[in-house]
């Protein structure tokens, strides 16, 4: 399981489950967070989990 948390009021805001914590899954997270809030101008903090071990996890 993969979540995007809104820092600001502790919501979930994007979530994507599989049976893997390849990229995909983190990408697919945000991309649910994204679409769920319009979030123009959001500013994406990682901590760095197995998802993203170098620059693709960034895209």
């Amino acid at each position: 399981m993969s979540a995007v948390l809104d820092c600001f009021n502790g919501e979930i805001v994007g979530l994507a489950m599989d049976d893997n914590m390849r990229k995909e899954l983190c990408i697919q997270a945000f991309e649910n967070a994204y679409k769920a809030r319009n979030a123009r101008g959001m500013i994406y903090h990682s901590d760095r989990g197995p998802c993203f071990p170098g620059e693709s996890g960034y895209t």
